[in-house]
C-alpha cells in the first residue's frame, strides 16, 4: 500500500461478523494532509534470489515432488520509490541477512496449538517498543486462520534515510506448482462454507488473457504460489515465509489501541498488510520478467466484456483470466461469483491490491494507507478473508482435530487383513479413511469401518498396496477438519516353489548340489534338511540357509533326502525331497551288489553286456554306476578292460 492523501478523516470498516466500526483519524485532519506527499511510482525495483530445489509432500495424494524455491525482493508497501535504485534495495536486503546471520536472534511467538502459527524472528536491530506490536499482529492473523502450518518471518530495523522509505520485504515462494495439483489441493483442502475451488478450470491448464488488449488466450499450466501460501494449501517445504527490514527513520506508532499520533503511520497495520502479501495476496501482473499466474490470479478477471466477466460459476469455470499491468486500465477485479472485487491493475498503485477507493473502502489489502489511519482492532474485512479463504486458507478458525494417535503402516500376506486406527482430541469427530483423496467405502466384505475411528481391511489383494492410506477426520461441531500422517499398506506373496530339487548321485569325494527356486513377498529365508532334520553350515555343508545346498566332499554317510524350508512372512513351504546317493569308490564293478569286487561278478557282468533285461531282473536295484566302470555315462565294451583290472589289481 502507499500513502494516501490525508484529507480522509474517518471510514466505515466492514469487519468479520458484520459488525460496522467507524475508524477515526483522531480528528488530525489538518496535520495529515499536511504531511508530504508519498505518492509512489508504480513499479519499483526489485530482484529475485532463486532458492535451492527442495523435497515437497503433496496434501492431496502423499506423492513426493522436487520444487524449486525462490525469494522476490521490493519496498514495503507505501514507500516513496523516488531516487531509490535496485543497488539500494539488494544493500538493504544484504545488511538484514547479515544481522540475521551475526545474531542473536529473538524467537518472537506467542504460541498456537491449533491452527496458523506465525514466528518472528527478530535481530537485534529490531526496537524493544516493536515488540508488543508484532505480538499484537501475530495474535490478531494467527485468530482467523486454522490451518496447521508455520509461517516464519525474519524482521530487523535498519537507516534507509528520510524521504518516506517506510522499509523492504521479501515473499518467498514456490515456483511453477502444476496447474493439476494447484486445483486439487485446492479442491481437497476446502472448508464447510467453500464453493468456488470446485469451479476452478478442470484439467491441467487455466486460460489466462497476458494481453488485455487482445483476446488470445495462453492455456497456462503452472502456478507461483507463496511459501506460506503453498503450506497452507499444497504441501510441505521448508524455509522462511518472508523477511522484513523496517527504515528506523520513518515515524511508527506502536500502539493502534489508543489512536495513531498525528505524522506518525500505524506499524501494526503495515505489518499485518505486508503479512497478507506474504500469505499469498499477490499478483503476477506486477512482475516485469515473464508472463506468470499466481494463485490469487486464478480469481483475477477483466471487469468489462460480456466474455471476460463471469457471471454464473460456468462462466467462471471457463472465462479466461486476466493478467496485464494496466491493461484494459481501471478494470480488473477478484472475482468469487458471491462477491466482486475491484482490483489495482498496477497504475497508479501494484496490481498486488484492492483498488484504492476511499468512498467504498474494500480492505486492508488496498494499496494506500494514511498517517494518523487504523483500523484496530479488526484489520482485515471480509473482503481480505474471502480472498484468502479462496487461494486456500481455512476460515473462520476452528477446534482443528490434533491426532492423538496417527495410523501405523501395515505389512499382511494375500488373503489376510490389515487395520489402521486412529485417535483425536475432540467430542464429536467424524471419520472418513482415504486413499490418497479418494474416499473408502464399507460394503461388508472387504471394507469394514470407512467412517469410524479403526479401518479393517480383510482378505487383502495385491491391489490394496498404497503408500497413501489416511483418515480425514472433521470436528463436527464447527467444520474444522485435519488429515492423519500417510501410512503403507503392503501386500505379501506367500512363498511359491517353482523349482524343487532333484535327486543326486555323486561318487565318494565328489561334491554334491543341490538348488531350489522360489518367489514370494521379499524378504525370502531358506533352511535346508536331512531326512527332516535341519542342516547347519559347518563341516561339510555349505550355504545351508540359501537357495542352493552343497555337500562337500560326500561320502555315504551323507546319503539320504534332501528338502528345503522356504519361508516369509506369510508362512512357510517345503520343497519335495529329493536324494542324494553317494557311491563309495569300493562298489565300482560290484555287479552282484555284493558289497565285494571279485570273480563273483564275472558272470553278472557277461549278463549285463550280452542281457541287460535279465541282469535287471536277477539285481534289481544295482546301481548302473557299479557297471559304468570307466565312468563315460555309458556301460559298453568300454567297461571290459577297467573291469579286469579292478579284479587283478585293485
Amino acid at each position: 500500500m502507499s500513502l494516501r492523501n490525508g484529507s480522509v478523516a474517518r471510514r466505515a470498516q466492514v469487519v468479520p461478523g458484520g459488525v460496522v466500526a467507524v475508524i477515526l483519524a483522531l480528528g488530525l485532519v489538518g496535520s495529515v494532509a499536511a504531511q508530504p506527499a508519498l505518492q509512489a511510482p508504480v513499479r519499483g525495483p526489485t530482484f529475485v534470489i532463486p532458492g535451492g530445489p527442495q523435497v515437497s509432500t503433496i496434501y492431496a495424494d502423499g506423492s513426493q515432488v522436487m520444487v524449486e524455491t525462490s525469494e522476490r525482493w521490493k519496498l514495503v508497501c507505501g514507500s516513496n520509490l523516488s531516487g531509490v535504485s535496485e543497488f539500494d534495495l539488494r544493500l538493504w536486503a544484504d545488511r538484514h541477512y547479515t544481522e540475521m546471520a551475526a545474531g542473536p536472534v529473538v524467537v518472537l511467538d506467542s504460541g498456537r496449538d491449533a491452527g496458523l502459527d506465525l514466528v518472528f524472528n527478530l535481530g537485534s536491530s529490531v526496537p524493544t517498543a516493536a515488540r508488543p506490536a508484532i505480538t499484537m499482529a501475530e495474535q490478531y492473523i494467527e485468530s482467523l486462520f486454522g490451518d496447521l502450518v508455520t509461517a516464519t518471518i525474519s524482521m530487523s530495523f535498519q537507516d534507509m534515510g528520510g524521504g518516506g522509505v517506510i522499509g523492504a520485504t521479501s515473499s518467498a515462494y514456490v515456483n511453477n506448482v502444476a496447474y493439476s495439483t494447484s486445483r486439487n489441493n485446492l479442491v481437497n483442502g476446502m472448508d464447510d462454507d467453500d464453493v468456488i475451488q470446485t469451479w476452478l478450470p478442470t484439467g491441467s491448464t487455466v486460460p489466462v488473457r497476458y494481453d488485455g488488449s487482445s483476446s488470445t488466450v495462453t492455456n497456462e499450466n503452472v502456478i507461483q504460489w507463496t511459501k506460506a501460501n503453498y503450506k497452507a494449501a499444497i504441501g510441505t517445504v521448508s524455509g522462511s515465509a518472508a523477511s522484513i527490514t523496517f527504515n528506523t527513520q520513518f515515524p511508527f506508532d506502536y500502539d493502534p489501541s489508543n489512536g495513531i499520533s498525528s505524522g506518525q503511520m500505524s506499524f501494526v497495520d503495515v505489518l499485518i498488510h505486508e503479512v497478507g502479501h506474504a500469505l499469498g495476496f499477490v499478483s503476477a501482473a506486477d512482475w516485469t520478467t515473464s508472463t506468470a499466474v499466481t494463485s490469487l490470479d486464478l480469481y483475477r478477471f477483466q471487469r468489462t466484456g460480456t466474455t471476460y466477466n463471469p457471471g454464473t460459476y460456468a462462466q467462471f469455470q471457463t472465462f479466461p483470466r486476466l493478467v496485464d499491468y494496466n491493461t484494459p486500465d481501471d478494470a480488473h477485479i477478484s472475482d468469487i461469483i458471491t462477491n466482486e472485487y475491484r482490483m489495482s491493475d498496477g497504475d497508479p498503485y501494484q496490481a498486488s491490491h484492492f483498488r484504492e477507493q476511499s468512498a467504498n473502502w474494500i480492505g486492508l489489502m488496498d494499496p494506500a494507507f494514511a498517517y494518523g489511519e487504523t483500523h484496530y482492532p479488526n484489520y482485515f474485512t471480509m473482503a481480505d478473508i474471502n480472498m484468502f479463504d479462496a487461494i486456500g486458507w481455512d476460515y473462520p478458525p476452528c477446534d482443528v482435530p490434533q491426532f492423538l494417535q496417527q495410523p501405523v503402516a501395515q505389512t499382511v500376506c494375500i488373503g489376510g487383513q490389515a487395520e489402521y486406527s486412529v485417535q483425536v482430541d475432540i467430542t464429536a469427530p467424524a471419520y472418513q479413511w482415504r486413499v490418497g483423496a479418494t474416499p473408502l467405502v464399507d460394503d461388508g466384505v472387504h471394507i469394514f469401518g470407512a467412517q469410524t475411528a479403526t479401518l479393517r481391511i480383510v482378505n487383502v489383494t495385491p491391489a490394496d498396496a498404497t503408500n497413501a492410506i489416511n483418515c480425514f477426520v472433521t470436528n463436527t461441531l464447527d467444520g474444522c477438519t485435519n488429515v492423519s500422517s500417510y501410512a503403507a499398506l503392503t501386500v505379501k506373496d506367500p512363498v511359491t516353489i517353482a523349482a524343487h530339487p532333484q535327486d543326486v548321485t555323486v561318487h565318494e569325494g565328489e561334491n554334491a548340489l543341490f538348488t531350489v527356486t522360489a518367489s514370494g513377498g521379499e524378504p525370502l529365508s531358506y533352511r535346508w534338511r536331512k531326512d527332516g532334520v535341519p542342516l547347519e553350515n559347518g563341516g561339510n555343508v555349505y550355504f545351508a540357509d540359501t537357495n542352493r545346498l552343497v555337500i562337500l566332499y560326500a561320502s555315504p554317510r551323507w546319503n539320504g533326502m534332501y528338502d528345503c524350508v522356504v519361508s516369509n512372512l506369510c508362512g512357510d513351504r517345503i520343497s519335495n525331497a529329493a536324494r542324494l546317493t553317494v557311491i563309495p569308490d569300493s562298489l565300482k564293478g560290484d555287479l552282484n551288489c555284493d558289497g565285494l569286487v571279485d570273480f563273483g561278478d564275472i558272470n553278472p557282468f557277461v549278463m549285463a553286456i550280452s542281457n541287460p533285461a535279465l541282469y535287471e531282473a536277477t539285481y534289481p536295484g544295482c546301481p548302473f554306476e557299479n557297471r559304468d566302470i570307466n565312468e563315460d555315462g555309458r556301460f559298453d565294451f568300454g567297461d571290459i578292460n577297467p573291469f579286469v583290472t579292478l579284479l587283478t589289481n585293485p
